[in-house]
């Protein structure tokens, strides 16, 4: 009798085991985030940008491919003449290169910039950014570690129009230079389903060791209109 009950105890417990994996593995695989930052070659996006003392025009496009440390990538280029490649490796995206007029930077390993994880998650990363000047000569390198949770689905309006459920995701991010100098960047991002990047507001602190000063400024994103698989998004 007794070798029944623990059998069946044992069973229940079992049971329940299961069933919580399956629970677990359902949230954090619930959303395709590749539907949420659609980037597929020609899809462009159009913002508004408003810093602590100004306001300007930018867009973004997906223009081409990169190989980088061996793993293929898209250009996401922006209208101010750089561009990051990006890849979605097993559900989740990350940055291998931030390239501008003047300077590249190569993450080691990849920046994980949204991790395929579920509402109310939380996932760190760490990486080396190696600077290279236009001659592809190295020089210098900053340590930069980070946290990104997604924090919950929310309806956010902007000039593009009202998207419902977006994914908003909450990252903090801090990066180290040698010389003890360093960067707090605070970031909240929402993207919209089939859409991508419909608002972004990043709060940063700026450490200077020489001086011995810090600064402090804020930029905020929000999306006007989007050309995404041949259909426009748009409020107009």
């Amino acid at each position: 009798m007794k070798r029944k009950e623990m059998f069946s105890r044992g069973f229940k417990i079992a049971s329940i085991l299961v069933i919580q994996l399956f629970v677990l593995t359902f949230f954090a695989s619930a959303y395709n985030l590749e539907e949420y930052y659609p980037l597929d070659e020609g899809n462009t996006w159009f913002y508004n940008v408003t810093t602590d003392d100004a306001m300007f025009e930018m867009s973004l496009a997906v223009e081409g491919k990169e190989t980088v440390d061996g793993q293929e990538t898209v250009k996401l280029n922006d209208s101010r003449g750089g561009y990051k490649c990006l890849a979605f490796i097993s559900g989740a995206l990350y940055e291998y290169k931030d390239s501008d007029v003047f300077a590249s930077t190569v993450y080691t390993p990849a920046k994980k910039l949204l991790p395929n994880i579920g509402l109310g998650e939380t996932e760190d990363y760490t990486s080396v950014a190696v600077d290279y000047d236009q001659q592809g000569n190295k020089t210098g390198q900053i340590q930069e570690s980070g946290k990104i949770s997604m924090k919950e689905a929310e309806d956010i309006n902007v000039p593009a129009g009202n998207f419902p459920g977006c994914l908003k995701f909450s990252s903090e991010v801090k990066t180290t230079e040698e010389n003890g100098s360093y960067e707090e960047e605070n970031c909240d991002i929402w993207y919209a389903q089939g859409v991508g990047k419909v608002k972004q507001f990043c709060f940063n602190t700026a450490y200077d060791a020489a001086s011995g000063k810090a600064t402090v400024f804020s930029k905020t994103f929000t999306l006007t209109s989007a050309l995404i698989n041949g259909k426009e998004i748009s409020n107009k």
